[in-house]
């Protein structure tokens, strides 16, 4: 009986520490600093190389064309 206990609370335990590992990956997470959208970093990206001087097409490419800018 004792034994069947303890079985339960590691795999309880066990299960807790999975999903919290697996919460961890999540973009809802408070620790997580992932961008929300596919093409956000791309747009980040752009703006800081601008802002930094770089010319758009010349110096720093994309493949989304000069109509989107």
């Amino acid at each position: 009986m004792k034994n069947k206990t303890l079985n339960n609370i590691f795999f309880l335990m066990l299960i807790l520490m999975m999903a919290f590992i697996t919460s961890l990956s999540l973009n809802s997470n408070p620790f997580s600093d992932f961008l929300p959208g596919h093409d956000s970093s791309m747009f980040i990206y752009f703006g800081q190389a601008m802002n930094n001087g770089k010319i758009v097409y010349t110096e720093i490419f994309d493949h989304k064309g000069p109509m989107i800018f």
